[in-house]
């Protein structure tokens, strides 16, 4: 056998062998059930030529195994095969009646953000539209104690994370600590509450509050930081400044 039979041979079981394929994927569609993303997405498309496919029909536009393999195995949207084939969106959109558009059960759609409630910076983690909140010193205080810090104790008493600055802002690791609520409750509520000024530092004590000493935190903070809108790049610039 010749190197040119040899290839015709295999150009020959490779055209067979994509004609198979086109006829399974037909089926797909040639049934009454609706077809599912999911069935389109565990059709074997391997030995589907979709340059064959199109080549080969007269309107390769209305098929649905075409519509199928472009929309679905190499993602294009419905503009992308709508300039393809040299037609509007709405008349592809028409034609892809038969072939599911959405939404692709095996991608998720996942994005984390900040922002803040109460002058407190929260984190947001979005998962297919479901949306968990979570304050961001809470989320340090793990990266710091570990998650078992925070757990509740066996009495049920929650764990809360306390800025030893009084500041929500400062969330540096050494300005956090976890305690638990009732502690915390006494930290933040007794009558003698104050904050001194501690290694150049403010820090939340229990003592005689002289009505007349300055505001220790605004003193060491050098500003009101309640006014801040854009707590993450302001807050870390100053927080960077008093640790250099």
């Amino acid at each position: 056998m010749t190197n040119s039979d040899s290839n015709a041979d295999s150009n020959s079981q490779t055209y067979s062998t994509h004609q198979q394929a086109v006829k399974a994927a037909q089926r797909l569609f040639d049934t009454d059930d609706d077809v599912s993303v999911m069935d389109i997405k565990d059709f074997d498309w391997s030995q589907y030529d979709v340059s064959e496919a199109i080549s080969e029909s007269d309107k390769p536009h209305t098929r649905n195994d075409i519509l199928a393999y472009l929309y679905w195995v190499e993602d294009h949207t419905q503009s992308a095969i709508a300039q393809r084939f040299g037609y509007t969106q709405g008349y592809i959109s028409d034609l892809m009646e038969d072939v599911p558009t959405g939404p692709d059960p095996t991608k998720h759609n996942a994005s984390v953000g900040f922002y803040t409630t109460n002058d407190r910076p929260k984190v947001a983690s979005v998962f297919d539209n479901d949306t968990e909140l979570v304050y961001s010193y809470r989320l340090l205080a793990v990266a710091e104690y570990g998650i078992d810090a925070l757990k509740p104790e066996e009495d049920g008493e929650n764990k809360v994370v306390h800025h030893k600055t009084g500041i929500p802002l400062d969330n540096r690791p050494e300005a956090i600590e976890v305690v638990d609520k009732s502690e915390h409750n006494k930290l933040h509520n007794s009558d003698d509450t104050e904050f001194k000024i501690e290694n150049k530092e403010p820090r939340l004590r229990n003592g005689n509050a002289d009505p007349d000493d300055p505001n220790a935190v605004e003193e060491w903070w050098g500003h009101d930081w309640q006014k801040y809108d854009h707590w993450e790049d302001e807050v870390r610039s100053d927080s960077d400044a008093v640790g250099s």
